[in-house]
């Protein structure tokens, strides 16, 4: 299979700077403009499934894509989903970007075990979420027995333990050739993929590369801010098409596009 995410564009609080979180946000002319030309880079390929936030500002930016696919999804196969909203900031609504970044930066805790209000989440919340929404998609496409690995009652010591890396040394090793296996890709080169694509939010699109990062064996990002519609792609394989499909050691992952957005070169 191979699984395509992206990022809404621009949107009328990311100009001011001020929090959005979990409200529904509207995408700016140029925010607009953006998603037009994502749409346009995504025409000619055949998405079999779409699953979308379902805040506006997400919704906008799909409903803007689906105008310039050559190939639409069947309605059926287009899904608005909550786990795929925005990290719950709720407490800081309508305040300054910077004060969740000084919360978040809290010295007393590790960077991704800070939250913002009482009853707001951290990143590692968010990465528990989005994992278990993933074991979901890969389920559908490897078999019912697969698992991650990834749960409520180890999640914690998973983020505890893991190494976080800075969103530089992420490209770094991007431009390296560290996330992406040239073996598999040969091997499956002429393998018809199922494709599904993916339409989030900033610290989301973080915690799904998270997540794939983690189950390829890799380093995790503390954080990076994925800018307006950036593009990430990877294929995922069988390693064996005759065994069943268990955990990730029976599987071959491969980023295609990391953290891309240069199709708004043309703005």
């Amino acid at each position: 299979m191979e699984i395509y995410y992206t990022r809404h564009g621009q949107t009328i609080a990311n100009i001011k700077s001020i929090i959005q979180g979990q409200e529904g946000g509207e995408l700016t002319e140029e925010g607009f403009n953006q998603v037009s030309l994502l749409g346009k880079r995504l025409s000619e390929i055949k998405f079999d499934s779409v699953y979308c936030s379902d805040l506006n500002r997400t919704k906008q930016t799909f409903q803007t894509i689906l105008k310039e696919l050559k190939y639409p999804p069947l309605e059926k196969n287009i899904h608005y989903v909550e786990s795929l909203r925005e990290i719950n900031v709720n407490s800081l609504i309508g305040q300054p970007r910077e004060i969740e970044i000084n919360l978040r930066n809290n010295p007393l805790h590790p960077y991704r075990f800070n939250k913002t209000g009482e009853n707001d989440e951290n990143y590692y919340d968010v990465f528990l979420r989005i994992s278990l929404f993933i074991d979901e998609i890969l389920k559908e496409n490897f078999g019912k027995n697969y698992n991650s690995g990834i749960n409520k009652e180890n999640n914690e010591e998973i983020n505890t333990k893991e190494k976080e890396i800075l969103i530089d040394e992420a490209n770094k090793n991007w431009e390296k050739g560290l996330y992406t296996n040239k073996e598999a890709d040969e091997k499956n080169k002429n393998e018809k993929l199922k494709r599904i694509l993916l339409i989030s939010h900033g610290a989301i699109l973080t915690e799904i590369t998270n997540n794939f990062l983690w189950r390829m064996g890799l380093n995790i990002c503390k954080d990076f801010c994925a800018p307006n519609t950036s593009l990430f792609s990877l294929k995922i394989y069988k390693k064996n098409k005759n065994k069943e499909i268990l955990n990730n050691n029976v599987l071959d992952f491969s980023f295609q596009i990391f953290n891309d957005n240069s199709h708004l070169n043309k703005i």
